[in-house]
């Protein structure tokens, strides 16, 4: 039996179940991990400077979009290296 949702196939066959990462969830992992990189770049233009000229609310938001990229650069790049070995 195979199960494939959002680039990764999950294979259970006698008893040993693997792991697929496929072609477009490694593109949505570089995807992601250059969204996160551009964000971080525009984070520390010029020394952060104008990052800190935003309001508190701006950097919370700022912040919680760093934190939910990088969490989900985490768990694909966790998937993909995972990928095709059993589990």
């Amino acid at each position: 039996m195979s199960i494939t949702e959002n680039g990764l196939t999950i294979t259970a066959k006698n008893g040993t179940t693997t792991l697929r990462f496929d072609t477009e969830a490694r593109d949505m992992l570089n995807q992601k991990t250059a969204q996160l990189s551009g964000l971080l770049s525009l984070m520390n233009f010029e020394g952060g400077e104008y990052f800190r000229m935003l309001g508190p609310r701006e950097q919370e938001r700022v912040m919680w979009l760093a934190d939910a990229l990088s969490s989900e650069v985490n768990l694909l790049a966790e998937v993909a290296t995972s990928s095709g070995e059993e589990c």
